[in-house]
């Protein structure tokens, strides 16, 4: 733990001057989302524009996924899983959550979308997903297991569109929002390897404010349900390697502290259960649960970085401790 007090110390101290660098210089790179939309939106007709949420949502993280108060704008989600707290940087994360099917490559990914804001409360998006794996070595080779091909190009990896609809209200000290997305698998190992179709899924995040305090306790409820082009298969059982979940639900509770309207704290705690196609109904997997904890830096209203940990709260140890990078942002 000593180990990780002094990370989330250094998190802290480089988060504050990311959000320097980033404001006063606005670099023209990948960065470069990080102007401001204040002056895009006074310019806009009266129409045009909506009521600002901040007047009712006053958690920064929960105000940048609202995301613009225009009416059309653009939102990404972009986020970094990176190594391990002693090697960020490298080109394998550990499988802290072993028995978990995952990929365990670095990645570049997220999401980007076209919004529709259809009332002051209601937001419609057209999106799809992006992934970069390994970004940061020469070479993408395979660090899983056999569906992962070797190659020397960099590329993004555009796939899985899909059709959001989220909102985001205050009911007294009580923030909520709710969103429901349907996705497409595109890709062709999901289609054709997996034999995925759609996906359909649901989520409800709230956040209490405890009024003159600083802090906000929440939690976030969210329910999948995978769709594929074929029947259950035998080795889709609980033990096989190959196995495929076809439904899942997972429970996050979180709390923040708001140090000023710029920066916050961040710990959350995941506690996930997935369905193996051919089991029965009433059966899942408890996923081995997980914490996250990081610095929130809102740098505008709809700007939001989160630079974190995340690591096994009953097992902590710096070689099973990932580092990541999350940013929610949009423009017009």
């Amino acid at each position: 733990m000593k180990k990780l007090a002094i990370l989330l110390a250094l998190s802290m101290t480089g988060a504050v001057a990311l959000a320097q660098t980033t404001t006063a210089q606005a670099p023209a790179d990948a960065a470069a989302p990080n102007t401001t939309t204040g002056s895009v939106t006074d310019l806009q007709k009266p129409d045009e524009t909506m009521k600002d949420q901040s007047e009712e949502i006053t958690n920064a993280r929960m105000r940048a996924e609202a995301g613009s108060r225009s009416k059309y704008s653009v939102k990404a989600n972009l986020s970094y899983s990176g190594g391990s707290v002693e090697t960020p940087l490298e080109r394998v994360r550990p499988n802290y959550r072993s028995g978990v099917a995952q990929d365990v490559a670095t990645t570049l990914g997220g999401s980007l979308a076209v919004a529709y804001r259809a009332s002051d409360k209601l937001t419609t998006r057209f999106g799809t997903g992006l992934a970069m794996r390994t970004p940061f070595h020469n070479k993408d080779t395979e660090v899983a297991n056999n569906q992962y091909e070797g190659t020397d190009r960099k590329v993004i990896d555009i796939s899985t569109p899909y059709l959001e609809a989220s909102s985001a209200f205050r009911a007294g000290n009580l923030m909520l929002m709710p969103s429901a997305t349907l996705s497409y698998f595109s890709k062709q190992t999901d289609r054709d390897v997996f034999k995925k179709d759609f996906d359909l899924s649901a989520d409800l995040t709230g956040v209490y404010e405890i009024a003159g305090s600083g802090w906000q306790p929440g939690i976030t409820v969210a329910a999948y349900n995978t769709f594929y082009q074929d029947g259950k298969q035998a080795f889709d059982v609980i033990g096989d390697d190959d196995a495929r979940d076809d439904y899942g639900i997972g429970l996050y509770p979180f709390i923040e502290y708001q140090f000023n309207d710029r920066y916050s704290f961040r710990t959350l705690i995941g506690v996930s259960y997935t369905h193996v196609r051919s089991e029965n109904a009433d059966t899942f997997i408890k996923d081995k649960v997980y914490q996250s904890a990081g610095i929130g830096i809102a740098l505008t209203k709809e700007i939001y970085f989160y630079p974190n940990v995340q690591f096994l709260p009953d097992n902590t140890r710096a070689e099973l401790t990932n580092v990541g990078l999350s940013t929610t942002l949009s423009v017009f």
